[in-house]
């Protein structure tokens, strides 16, 4: 058993040192000028039950002190952000630090269930990567609750496929601390197919566990549906205080992986009492006002983008990624 022991120790320190020593040849496989970066950027792991999880902490020599958080897919590399699209470049030009977290197979669940499979308990949650990655930060003014102070948000976050699920979900959870959140390919509705064999490994059995997948924390489409949209005539009270928050949905029209349907339902949400592309949300069910109960309202601008020969792949979401930019940052 000691054996064992020594040689986990020692494949642990390998790789800690290891990240280390080759942040500079990961970063010259990217489009990123090494001359862009700052000597404080670095690759550093977080131990998840079994596994090592990455990450990679950019920051650019003319810091503007914001961050950029960037969500991979379902076992998709986060180091594909960088390498398979322009963003990490562009945001790292525009003066913004990157965040690339490695969440492998994670569905980004707020727990792990008694039912999960169990492989799948040995991927992060979305609590796990808020409490133990994104709040290490929070002395950058990053990935804060601002309650009631409403100071203007220095995070912002970028999902694709089950990335922009995350990415939903850290906004819903903590909806005070995002400038930006832009939704890419996501699967926001698990009551569209009850038989999905991710949610199924993570969450239990729909028939078993109906509470957990209508009325649950996972539930995107569930949670914003039960929002309370403020009407215009009763936000002058508060429109010039409220978080104000912009929000992203893109999707591709022939995505055969996630069905367009997740993002037109949230976009539908959203479009109710719409003034000028503005929606002003009060989270009032009973998963959220826990969370949420101190702040009045947010005050979203929605953009939903909804590509006719999108698909479920790199040339969409560097097309959709950019749009999102050149529009919000």
């Amino acid at each position: 058993m000691w054996i064992k022991k020594i040689i986990a120790y020692g494949l642990l320190s390998f790789a800690l040192i290891n990240g280390f020593n080759h942040l500079t040849a990961c970063t010259s496989n990217s489009n990123i000028d090494s001359q862009s970066i700052s000597p404080n950027s670095k690759i550093y792991f977080k131990k998840y039950r079994s596994n090592l999880i990455r990450v990679e902490y950019l920051e650019p020599q003319n810091c503007n002190g914001e961050v950029v958080l960037f969500l991979p897919g379902w076992n998709y590399s986060a180091v594909d952000w960088k390498v398979k699209t322009t963003m990490v470049d562009s945001a790292i030009k525009g003066g913004f630090s990157v965040l690339l977290v490695d969440m492998g197979k994670s569905v980004y669940v707020d727990s792990i269930y008694p039912q999960a499979r169990t492989d799948y308990k040995n991927y992060p949650t979305r609590t796990w990567l808020w409490n133990e990655v994104l709040s290490e930060y929070n002395h950058k003014g990053w990935f804060v609750d601002f309650s009631k102070s409403y100071s203007k948000p220095k995070s912002h976050v970028f999902g694709l496929s089950t990335g922009a699920r995350g990415a939903a979900l850290l906004f819903l959870d903590h909806p005070t601390a995002f400038g930006k959140v832009v939704l890419l390919s996501g699967d926001f509705d698990p009551l569209l197919i009850k038989n999905d064999a991710l949610l199924t490994h993570s969450m239990g059995k729909y028939d078993l566990f109906m509470w957990r997948w209508v009325q649950g924390s996972n539930n995107i489409q569930y949670r914003f549906n039960n929002a309370q949209i403020v009407p215009a005539t009763h936000t002058n009270s508060f429109a010039d205080t409220a978080p104000t928050v912009e929000l992203f949905v893109a999707h591709g029209h022939k995505d055969k992986v996630v069905p367009i349907i997740h993002s037109e339902n949230l976009c539908a949400i959203l479009k109710q009492e719409e003034q000028d592309g503005t929606v002003y949300l009060k989270f009032t069910n009973e998963v959220d006002r826990k969370k949420n109960n101190r702040i009045h309202s947010i005050k979203i601008h929605v953009h939903c983008w909804l590509d006719p020969q999108g698909g479920h792949d790199y040339l969409f979401w560097e097309k959709a990624s950019l749009e999102a930019w050149n529009l919000m940052f």
